[in-house]
Order: structure tokens, then C-alpha cells, then sequence
């Protein structure tokens, strides 16, 4: 699915990622995900690597859903039982 719009975004969102939660759950998702493209991932690059209307948001949205969630999540239940760490690199 190709999200040009703000339905495209709820609507990829809602049917794909989370099929089964209420749409009245997913409103704070929509402001938590703007969609100023200047404000999505990649972060820190403004209009610079705008491919759609949508792009960046999607990708902020998709990172943190695919990447950082289960990394935390994981971490997260791992360190019930024993220590754990994640790393990550910040460059200015």
C-alpha cells in the first residue's frame, strides 16, 4: 500500500499493524505520528529526503513499530532474569 494521504496512513495502520484495535486506541497514534514530513524519519533532515506525502512519517512510524519496540520489548523481559543493554550511536 502506497500512502500518499492522511487515510492512507490510518488506514495501512489500522488494517495492517494492528487489524484488531478499536480506532478510538489509535488516535493518540495519529498525533504521535505527524504528518509534517519535515518531522519524520529521517529525523534532523527537513524536506531533504521527502519521497512522498507520507514517506517520512511512515518510516518513523515502521521503525519504531518493527525496530525499537521489539528491541525494547525484548530487553525489556530479558532484564527480569538477568542484565541487559542496548547501544546506540548518536552523531551531531
Amino acid at each position: 500500500m502506497y500512502c500518499r494521504t492522511e487515510e492512507d496512513f490510518r488506514k495501512y495502520v489500522s488494517e495492517i499493524f494492528v487489524p484488531k484495535a478499536p480506532i478510538a486506541e489509535l488516535e493518540e497514534l495519529w498525533t504521535l505520528y505527524p504528518s509534517t514530513p519535515s518531522e519524520g524519519s529521517p529525523f534532523d533532515t527537513g524536506n531533504a529526503t521527502i519521497v512522498s506525502p507520507q514517506f517520512k512519517r511512515m518510516a518513523a512510524f515502521q521503525g519504531d513499530a518493527v525496530f525499537q519496540a521489539p528491541t525494547r520489548f525484548f530487553l525489556q523481559s530479558l532484564s527480569e532474569g538477568q542484565k541487559a543493554w542496548s547501544f546506540c550511536e548518536f552523531s551531531e
